[in-house]
């Protein structure tokens, strides 16, 4: 449900966003259509390693999103994957209400 409200807030701000940003309605709606489809995608490939401890899956996404097929980048070597993986351990073991009130004391 958490996650629910998160998506639907975020999706909200992007279209205000855009209708501040002088997008029409149709224009709007195609817009924040591929934004969704792309944040999704990135979601489903970063939440999958993430579950399946994959970290070659994990670092071969964030060369392709994060790092946008920069062939010096290298995911694994320079400490992003492991970074995503004590990232996602932290959150994960947050206490929902403190997390609810913002209270993000992550090391």
């Amino acid at each position: 449900e958490i996650s629910q409200q998160l998506l639907d807030s975020m999706f909200a701000d992007m279209d205000l966003s855009l209708r501040e940003m002088g997008a029409g309605d149709i224009g709007v709606s195609k817009r924040v259509r591929v934004m969704a489809e792309a944040f999704l995608g990135r979601l489903d490939a970063y939440v999958t390693a993430l579950d399946n401890n994959d970290r070659v899956a994990l670092g071969e996404a964030l060369l392709r999103n994060l790092f946008r097929d920069d062939t010096d980048a290298d995911p694994l070597g320079n400490g992003a994957v492991d970074y995503v993986f004590a990232l996602a351990s932290e959150i994960n073991n947050l206490d929902q209400d403190d997390l609810l009130l913002g209270n993000l004391n992550l090391s």
